[in-house]
């Protein structure tokens, strides 16, 4: 009988244990005939048009679409949300530029949920963070900010229903002379669940203005940007995806993060990344820093190349930069972004796992030149904003398709 019960608790205890799921072990190239995602224009707007409304410059401009598909471009630049309609007539300017509750002075990314709430994400060099929510009709609702340095946040993804949020966050501390970038997941109380990668840096805060010690700190943030990062994504239903840019591997959990459905990888050759692109890595980051008022003495013409030689850089780019789950269930990878011009290649993967081919799109279609997500796919149409070579920005709505390779092409 005692057998009986050991086995039968053995059988019970099993019930709570997380499920693993699937492995799915992908070759170099896909199983059967190659397939790729065709997209097709169906809408574009921009500078073209005339207007104020119509001009955004900033690289990370991006877009975000509601459940009417009207289109909300975040104008980095100029600290406003512009809404136009499915036809890209210009609607209203639904937040502006101010320090006021729902008031915008250091937009970085707009994100719409399924159920109609709005986020925006702010902060830049000097400036704190804050997460403003929206209704779906943006009228203000509350704010998240942290002002003690302990939790700068400098991105953030949410989860449909905001029951977690995929973070880059960075803690700075003065008498250790050290800043914490950490890459994971929080809960609905800001609370770290999940840890995917962290890098710290040493900072000598006292001499950070002289020249010496900014490009030796800016040269291991480029090492950090290029290097291990966190990437993750949810699909509608709200199932996590996540992966590390340095390993070919993607795991699929449940929305509450308790059970793994899938694990996903693939054999790849590696890719080396081009001078050229590393020299216009460096040269935004320069840019992005040569903008706090401190610090535009100190950076000189070929501060670029300091940066460079302190990086250190690997040859080989890493394999993951970009996750997008689509609505068919299918899932993105962006396996490849050439970092000065924007051509980026995806992978893509069916339901279940199974390497079907690439697709390749210009102009960041996909990812941000910070290389934080930029399409936002929703029903049977793909949304984004292209940065063409003369830095102007583009919304296209694309009608897309998984479908064979034509022979040739």
């Amino acid at each position: 009988m005692r057998l009986v019960y050991l086995g039968l608790l053995l059988v019970n205890f099993h019930l709570f244990l997380p499920l693993h799921g699937a492995e799915v072990h992908n070759q170099e190239t896909p199983q059967g005939v190659a397939q790729t995602l065709v997209f097709k224009q169906d809408l574009r707007f921009g500078a073209d048009q005339g207007g104020d409304e119509y001009l955004w410059t900033k690289h990370n401009t991006n877009v975000a679409v509601d459940a009417r598909g009207h289109l909300f471009v975040a104008d980095t630049q100029e600290n406003r949300i512009l809404e136009f309609d499915p036809k890209g007539r210009f609607v209203r300017v639904a937040a502006s530029k101010g320090q006021g509750p729902g008031e915008l002075f250091a937009l970085n990314s707009i994100q719409i949920l399924p159920e109609g709430t709005v986020i925006t994400h702010e902060g830049s060099t000097g400036v704190p963070p804050r997460v403003n929510f929206y209704d779906a009709d943006m009228k203000f609702e509350s704010a998240h900010a942290n002002q003690n340095f302990s939790r700068i946040i400098t991105a953030a993804v949410f989860a449909p229903k905001r029951a977690l949020a995929a973070c880059t966050f960075v803690k700075l501390n003065s008498e250790e002379r050290k800043m914490t970038t950490t890459y994971g997941i929080l809960n609905n109380e800001y609370e770290l669940v999940k840890t995917l990668a962290v890098h710290e840096q040493v900072i000598d805060f006292q001499n950070f203005t002289k020249p010496k010690t900014l490009s030796e700190f800016m040269g291991t943030l480029l090492a950090a940007n290029l290097g291990k990062v966190g990437v993750v994504a949810f699909d509608p239903q709200g199932r996590v995806y996540l992966a590390t840019s340095d390993a070919y591997k993607i795991e699929v959990w449940d929305a509450g993060l308790k059970n793994r459905i899938r694990t996903i990888t693939r054999k790849f050759e590696p890719i080396y990344r081009r001078a050229e692109e590393t020299r216009a890595a460096a040269e935004r980051l320069v840019n992005t820093y040569r903008q706090a008022p401190n610090l535009a003495q100190v950076i000189g013409h070929n501060f670029e190349e300091r940066v460079i030689q302190n990086a250190e850089l690997p040859a080989a780019k890493n394999p993951i930069q970009g996750l997008f789950p689509m609505p068919s269930g299918h899932l993105l990878v962006i396996h490849n972004v050439d970092l000065e011009n924007g051509s980026q290649t995806a992978d893509i993967f069916d339901p279940k796992g199974h390497f079907l081919g690439q697709t390749k799109l210009d102009n960041w279609a996909f990812l941000t030149q910070d290389l934080r997500p930029r399409m936002v796919f929703q029903g049977k149409y793909a949304y984004t904003v292209e940065t063409d070579k003369d830095e102007n920005n583009t919304v296209v709505r694309y009608s897309y398709a998984v479908a064979p390779v034509k022979p040739g092409s």
